[in-house]
Formats: structure tokens, C-alpha cells, sequence
């Protein structure tokens, strides 16, 4: 009887314990089965070609290319800014020269080879020798031309920064002399100790002398 007892005890347990299991099985069932979505359900969209719907990063590989391609750039820039820098200036020399010899004032009469060899005042003006010839005022005087103060100093400052440009410059300004030809310098006014000579515009060009007791 005990054995008997103990056996549908154990039965009873047994069957309880599967009965709870079944409940919270279908329990669980219940619950899963109830929970619903208000939204309906939509596919996902289409990736053809379009904006991706996902975050993209930058790789870091093309990151470290670029900073690598900077740095390239910033060992290189003072070089090439040196020789930019002097190209510029070059050319720019070149442009002004090359404006200046446009001009007519580009060259001045040279008087450096005009020697008096003697002067006379009279009733009716001065005269100077020159040339063992006497001239009086209005008679004139053929002298050569030579570049302006200011085309010497351009060629030179050329000179120092590209040779062979500055060289080319330098024909260009002979030519351009040699077309001009010699300038007519007309006397004036004659003084004791000076005469002043004017071209066809009337720059006036001054020579002084000490005279010698001619």
C-alpha cells in the first residue's frame, strides 16, 4: 500500500509538472501570437545604382595617400615658388623694357664727345668751336644717342636674373638705337663757361666748360 501511495504520488507530481509546462507553452504561444505590428510590412528598398541607404566612411587608406600627397606638395612648393618668383620678375622686366623702348625718351642725346674748343661773345650772340668750325646760335650740333639712365639699369637688374634673356634685350636696344640714328642738337644759348643745346621737342641739354683763356 505504502509503494502504491508513493507511485501515484509521483504520478501526480510528474503530471502537475507537464501541466505547468503545457500552460506556459501555450502561454508563450499566446503571447507571441499577439504581438503585432501596426505599420505594414514594405520590401526593402532597391540598390540599383542609387544613393546607398547606408552610411559609407572614408577608407583610411585613401586618407594616409592624401596627407602622404600634401606633404609631396609642401616640399615641393618652396622650389617652385623660387623659380616662379623669377620668372615673374624676369618677365616683368621684360615687359618694361620693352614699353620703355616704345618711347622716344627711351634714348638721350650723348654729348660726352662734344669738345669746345673755343667761344666768342659778340653784339649779335655767341658762338663755339667745335669741331674747328664755328657755330652760332640756331646752327646745330649731330651727336649719337645712347639708352636712358633708366633702360641701363632695367637691362642690368635683368641681367642679374636671367643672362640670356637680358643679352636678347640688349640686341634689341642696339637695333633700336641704330634705327633712331644720330640726334640734331640745335645751340641755343652760349655763355662764357657753358652752352645749352635743345632737341626738336626741346629738351634742353647743358654743356659746361672752363675756359682756358682762348
Amino acid at each position: 500500500m505504502v509503494s502504491t501511495r508513493v507511485n501515484i504520488r509521483t504520478w501526480t507530481i510528474l503530471l502537475a509538472g507537464a501541466a505547468l509546462l503545457l500552460a506556459h507553452g501555450v502561454w508563450a504561444q499566446e503571447l507571441l501570437w499577439r504581438v503585432t505590428n501596426p505599420l505594414e510590412a514594405e520590401p526593402p528598398p532597391a540598390y540599383a545604382g542609387n544613393l546607398s541607404p547606408f552610411p559609407i566612411k572614408e577608407k583610411p587608406v585613401e586618407k594616409i595617400v592624401q596627407e602622404v600627397q600634401e606633404e609631396e606638395e609642401q616640399v615641393a612648393t618652396p622650389e617652385l615658388t623660387a623659380q616662379q618668383q623669377k620668372a615673374m620678375m624676369a618677365a616683368s622686366l621684360l615687359a618694361e623694357i620693352r614699353n620703355i623702348l616704345k618711347d622716344d625718351n627711351a634714348f638721350v642725346p650723348d654729348v660726352s664727345g662734344v669738345v669746345v674748343e673755343g667761344v666768342m661773345i659778340g653784339p649779335r650772340g655767341g658762338s663755339i668751336l667745335v669741331d674747328d668750325e664755328w657755330r652760332k646760335i640756331g646752327d646745330t650740333v649731330t651727336v649719337p644717342v645712347v639708352s636712358a639712365d633708366k633702360v641701363v639699369q632695367l637691362v642690368e637688374s635683368l641681367e642679374g636674373i636671367d643672362a640670356n634673356l637680358a643679352s636678347i634685350v640688349s640686341d634689341e636696344v642696339k637695333a633700336r638705337i641704330a634705327a633712331a640714328g644720330p640726334s640734331q642738337l640745335k645751340i641755343t644759348s652760349v655763355g662764357e663757361d657753358f652752352v645749352e643745346l635743345s632737341d626738336d621737342k626741346g629738351n634742353p641739354t647743358v654743356i659746361s666748360f672752363v675756359s682756358s683763356g682762348w
